[in-house]
């Protein structure tokens, strides 16, 4: 699948970049930094089996703390995606699996997790993207699955120039809803957050969101078709 013009440039420089940046802000113990992660937090309250047969994919992975407080706290398998190459490294360095890649074209088999964890990366997706992402996230997860999601949220659909790249934008809308119009996904949390240091919430571009969806591809029958006969 051909890279649009957003994801070729994360893959290009741009997700190096943005991990060069943040990691240097990015607290060194790791029991500390996950006090103040709603999303983790969110994560191990869902009903999953401890042990390595639940598998958990987070796309957008960055340093890799979350997966390897995860992967110690729950002993679950996981991987991470991230287009940037030298996170990949660092994380592959930590003992946990990394591969390069954007949301929208994932390298796995059908029916691989039981849940898709996406951090703070909807937002520079490409919106031509949506759907290829939405069908991949769908094919990967399990029939019986979860989605969480950190991002921006917006009442509206806007988008911003990214101020690191002429051409590209970020956009801030509200990403649960790429999914749960569709029957077979349904919100279980949600919970916004401030983004700036204005501790107000009088102005949504200071919103941030943090969703958990489930996936149930069960439809119980509770008619027969011979009443239409």
């Amino acid at each position: 699948m051909m890279a649009s013009t957003q994801s070729a440039f994360f893959l290009d420089s741009e997700g190096d970049a943005w991990y060069k940046r943040n990691k240097a802000s990015s607290p060194d113990s790791i029991d500390v930094w996950q006090n103040n992660d709603l999303l983790l937090e969110m994560i191990l309250n869902l009903p999953l089996a401890e042990g390595p047969q639940t598998k958990i994919l987070e796309i957008g992975c960055g340093h890799g703390n979350r997966l390897d407080y995860i992967k110690r706290h729950k002993n679950w398998s996981v991987v991470g995606l991230d287009p940037s190459k030298q996170a990949i490294k660092s994380l592959n360095e930590r003992g946990i699996d990394g591969i390069i890649g954007t949301a929208e074209s994932l390298e796995f088999d059908n029916h691989t997790f039981d849940l898709i964890v996406y951090g703070f990366c909807l937002c520079w997706v490409d919106r031509t993207d949506l759907f290829s992402l939405i069908a991949e996230a769908n094919r990967v997860t399990k029939p019986k699955a979860w989605i969480a999601i950190y991002d921006f949220w917006n009442p509206n659909q806007i988008s911003n120039e990214y101020h690191h790249k002429e051409g590209i934008k970020t956009y801030k809308t509200r990403p649960e809803q790429m999914f749960s119009w569709h029957p077979s996904y349904l919100v279980t949390d949600h919970k916004l957050k401030i983004c700036s240091d204005s501790n107000t919430f009088e102005k949504p571009d200071n919103w941030t969101a943090v969703t958990t969806l489930r996936k149930d591809d069960t439809f119980i029958e509770t008619f027969s078709t011979s009443q239409f006969q």
